[in-house]
Order: C-alpha cells, then structure tokens, then sequence
C-alpha cells in the first residue's frame, strides 16, 4: 500500500513538471471562471481538475499518515495562495518549490529514511 501511495506521488510530480514546462496554459486554467459563456479551454482543463483533486487528498493522506507530515503541510500551504491574485510568475516558482519538496518527500521515502516529525520535536525542545 505503501508504494502505491508514492506511486501516485510520481504521478504528481509529472504534473508540477508539465506546470513549470507549460505555464501559460496552465495559468489560463486557473483563470478561467465556469460562469462565464466561453467554452471549456479543453480536455486537458478535465484532466488539471481531476490530477489537482486527487493531489489534495493525496497531500491530507501523506499529512496525517506518513512521517513527513510538515513537508506536507507546506504543499497544502502553497496551494492555499490565492494564485488569481499573485503575479503569473509565481505559478512557475510555486510549481517548482512543490515539485522540489516532492522529489525530497519520495527520496526521504526510499533513500533517506529520516522521521521528520521527531527530528523537528528534537529541534523545537533543544530550543526550549
């Protein structure tokens, strides 16, 4: 179950990348306002709402499952931005501060193997 989970987190990644590849598509999504008359843009607007629906609750699992629950909450933080208000520039830097902390999430997965969570309480009562 464990890998299926980071399965799912390479499936992730590869949209952040396709993100900071294709940006202006991607930014017109995220402008685009379902009470207006326009078409759909296209499929691929389906496809950005599904992947980000998934990535969501992708995110609220890894948070309260797995041991790197605070790089979690940083996703989960940079996705609350209101990006409709920011600049178009920041879509590419959010992209790829959050493709950075995934490929750590799933090295810290596979190859490092440290506990974040005791290694920040560690940190914070050495602070004390």
């Amino acid at each position: 179950m464990l890998i299926l989970f980071y399965l799912c987190g390479i499936i992730f990644i590869v949209s952040e990348i396709k993100c900071i590849l294709n940006p202006t598509k991607y930014i017109q999504m995220l402008h685009y306002d379902i009470k207006s008359n326009d078409d759909l843009p296209d499929r691929d607007f389906a496809s950005f709402v599904t992947i980000n629906f998934f990535y969501i609750i992708w995110t609220f699992i890894g948070m309260f499952f797995t041991s790197q629950s605070i790089l979690f909450v940083g996703i989960i933080a940079l996705g609350l931005l209101p990006k409709k208000k920011l600049p178009d520039w920041w879509f590419t830097i959010d992209a790829m501060i959050s493709l950075c902390i995934l490929v750590y999430i799933m090295l810290n997965a596979f190859v490092y193997k440290i506990n974040i969570n005791d290694y920040v309480s560690n940190l914070i009562s050495t602070l004390k």
